[in-house]
């Protein structure tokens, strides 16, 4: 019997031409070595004629910021040899080509990207044109730093273990591992190298690491309330600290593509036509005569007016942002070290301010990266200062507990 004929695979890669088998020359691995599990390594002489489609994804990748990849792949293209055999590739960009495609596709980050581009972010603020800039500059700007992209597909993967509870502790030990790349990789640059070229980077990592820091602290709060204050203290440690440096480049970043998100927010925090509610008097007037140090009133006081601005902005918003996350940590992230020492120290009237903050929380607790925080955050608080303390917390205790007994908490 006649053998039956093959077009010859020119461009197939090693493995198959070892094994005389066709190729279907899937790149970067075809689909003969990927159910085999072989290695599978195309020639470079393949690259060359693909140099049409690489040449035209290099003109593209030009007009934005470069990655250290697509830099090799533009790099100017040597002339014909004499032979009149056209060589259109560097051999800096053959390496980096080669780099690329020898390397095999993770999956589980293909899957990561693909929800925080689809869902995740669109948790992260409430204005469609803020969530663009968490849709979009965040994405381009997380391909040229990996610090960055780690920590959105962290994020992502954070979401996907609340969202998979049947996956949920691998999702969450990914989120982990990402985390801690995303971290390391941050303080290759963190503080001394921060400039116009990766300021705005700095800054959406901030939010994007709060976001997930925060979540994993506030998930651990029924396990052991000391251990959850010393986390959440180390939490806002973590993030004053990336929080100081943004403030230098602040006149830069308002003017930068995140400057609608720092606008909007300044004018709902600053908004002189809403007019304020004053949940915090009584507990203004009870900070000025606690058995504290000047400094220290002083401190809470201040401190509680910046709480009262953002309960304001929080009202003027109203049900706008019930699920989102907008604005949610800025009290904490932006929090005096002072008054984040007493916070540490455990002084009764610190924690009533952050007793009163719990009410922000649980109006947001649509969110998943919040839930059910803000009314478990005031129960031990409670707990832990006691009757004596009652009235200081009265506040916060009617709001949290009237939503507990309306029919919609009820119902749940």
């Amino acid at each position: 019997m006649a053998r039956k004929s093959y077009k010859k695979s020119r461009d197939g890669c090693k493995e198959c031409k070892r094994r005389h088998v066709k190729c279907d020359e899937t790149r970067p691995r075809c689909i003969k070595c990927t159910f085999s599990d072989r290695q599978c390594v195309y020639s470079i002489p393949a690259l060359s004629r693909s140099s049409s489609a690489l040449s035209s994804f290099t003109h593209d990748a030009s007009s934005t910021d470069q990655s250290p990849t697509s830099v090799a792949l533009s790099q100017p293209r040597p002339a014909a040899s004499p032979e009149g055999n056209t060589s259109v590739l560097s051999p800096v960009a053959v390496q980096a080509a080669t780099s690329c495609l020898a390397s095999d596709v993770n999956m589980l980050h293909l899957e990561l990207f693909y929800h925080y581009e689809r869902e995740t972010c669109l948790t992260v603020c409430w204005n469609s044109a803020h969530i663009d800039i968490y849709r979009r500059t965040i994405i381009r700007l997380a391909f040229q730093r990996s610090f960055l992209m780690e920590a959105i597909l962290a994020l992502s993967s954070l979401h996907l273990s609340l969202k998979r509870p049947q996956s949920c502790e691998f999702y969450r030990a990914t989120a982990t591992a990402l985390q801690s790349s995303a971290l390391e990789g941050f303080r290759s640059i963190f503080p001394h190298d921060v400039d116009r070229s990766n300021v705005l980077d700095v800054l959406l990592f901030q939010h994007v690491i709060a976001l997930h820091v925060f979540c994993d602290t506030f998930s651990i709060i029924d396990d052991d309330y000391t251990q959850f204050m010393d986390r959440l203290i180390s939490c806002i440690r973590l993030l004053r600290g990336i929080d100081s440096v943004t403030q230098d480049w602040w006149d830069f970043l308002w003017q930068s593509e995140i400057g609608i998100i720092m606008q909007t927010s300044h004018i709902h925090q600053h908004n002189t036509e809403y007019q304020s509610r004053g949940e915090c008097n009584r507990l203004r007037e009870l900070i000025s005569f606690a058995d504290m140090s000047p400094t220290s009133i002083a401190i809470c006081t201040e401190s509680l007016s910046r709480l009262q601005s953002f309960l304001d902005a929080e009202n003027a918003l109203g049900e706008a942002v019930k699920e989102s996350t907008n604005m949610i940590f800025s009290w904490l992230i932006s929090a005096q070290p002072e008054f984040v020492d007493l916070l540490e120290s455990r002084r009764p009237e610190a924690l009533a301010l952050l007793a009163s903050y719990a009410v922000i929380l649980h109006r947001r607790r649509g969110s998943w990266v919040i839930g059910d925080s803000g009314r478990k955050l005031l129960k031990h608080i409670n707990a832990y200062l006691g009757n004596r303390w009652q009235e200081w917390l009265s506040w916060p205790t009617s709001v949290i507990s009237s939503d507990e007994m309306s029919p919609e908490m009820l119902s749940k």
